[in-house]
């Protein structure tokens, strides 16, 4: 079974819009695997984020379940001229986690803001911005553990950082993990999660090697990040998450009245405080969103109460923060711990 076999069938269900002739990567890596699992997704623009154009199969139309059943079951296998194809129709393609059985390490490159610090005699200097590099924390995590890095099969991405690919790690598998203070890195693993990938324009392989099995001192790093390092924004988010999470186990379902108020408002304020710090603010829309959804609330309440506390600064934040509430309610079923 090909991807762009099935992807015809899907003509109609995806609703997207054909480019031919659009510029695709001519030459298949050495060490691309067929057998890994891709899914086609919506081209990245200004205004949105990308998506699955497939739903998976508790959001999917009844009439294209069998569709879904089958893409995000792992089986459907892909040529590299498969996927050129579907860049070519106005696509990018996207490379499923726990369905090929890799992790991707996401070293990002951020640059920070400018701050102002208050001087001892009161006055206020300038701090300029600093740029962060996922790839230096990676290296230096290593060099404090005494250990390196295998190289592995390594992706550029259009921003400037790099997707590392990795076999899970028997002896210690790991789950998705986001930024935290001094680790400018998202690691994606699990069943159902993506990140786009080449052919998809501005996706370039820089290192052509088999994919490396995930060090198990690197693993083990990972699976405990959150506990080893504090989030972005420091030891008040920190305060902020706790509390969200002291108020998240005193609700059960059929919680009403103070405890829940409590609980919910909780979840906003770290929304509230990514949106002051200007620090992981997708990520806080996304968790709360999840939690929220988990719990039951309706979409169109999450989404009124995550925007207003969201405060996005314009269309382009907006869209991208509806996007984001979007993938939280498709994975609702599974719900997102803090």
């Amino acid at each position: 079974m090909t991807l762009s076999s099935h992807s015809t069938a899907f003509q109609g269900h995806l609703n997207t819009q054909s480019r031919e002739g659009a510029h695709v990567s001519a030459s298949q890596p050495a060490n691309w695997d067929p057998s890994w699992s891709h899914i086609p997704v919506s081209r990245k623009t200004e205004k949105h984020a990308r998506q699955a154009l497939v739903k998976l199969p508790g959001r999917a139309p009844k009439d294209k379940v069998k569709y879904a059943k089958l893409y995000w079951s792992g089986d459907v296998r892909a040529t590299w001229p498969d996927l050129q194809t579907e860049v070519r129709r106005g696509r990018d393609v996207g490379i499923l986690s726990g369905q090929s059985g890799l992790v991707f390490v996401d070293c990002d490159v951020e640059q920070t803001e400018a701050t102002f610090k208050r001087n001892d005699n009161g006055s206020r200097s300038l701090v300029p911005g600093i740029e962060l590099n996922g790839r230096d924390d990676l290296h230096r995590v290593a060099t404090e553990a005494g250990e390196s890095v295998p190289e592995t099969y390594t992706v550029r991405t259009p921003s400037g950082g790099t997707h590392l690919y990795f076999r899970q790690n028997p002896g210690q598998e790991v789950s998705t993990k986001h930024h935290r203070r001094g680790w400018t890195i998202d690691v994606i693993a699990g069943q159902n999660l993506w990140v786009a990938a080449p052919p998809t324009q501005g996706y370039e392989v820089t290192s052509d090697r088999e994919v490396a099995e995930l060090p198990l001192w690197l693993a083990q790093f990972i699976q405990g990040v959150n506990q080893r390092l504090l989030p972005v924004g420091g030891h008040r988010q920190q305060a902020l998450l706790n509390v969200a999470r002291e108020a998240r186990s005193a609700v059960k379902v059929g919680t009403t009245g103070s405890l829940l108020d409590r609980w919910v408002r909780a979840e906003l304020d770290v929304v509230a405080f990514a949106q002051e710090i200007r620090r992981g603010w997708n990520l806080a829309i996304f968790q709360c969103s999840c939690n929220l959804f988990e719990y039951g609330y309706a979409y169109e309440d999450v989404k009124k109460a995550v925007l207003d506390v969201a405060q996005p600064d314009d269309d382009h934040e907006a869209n991208k923060a509806i996007d984001t509430i979007d993938s939280a309610w498709d994975r609702k079923k599974g719900g997102y711990a803090l």
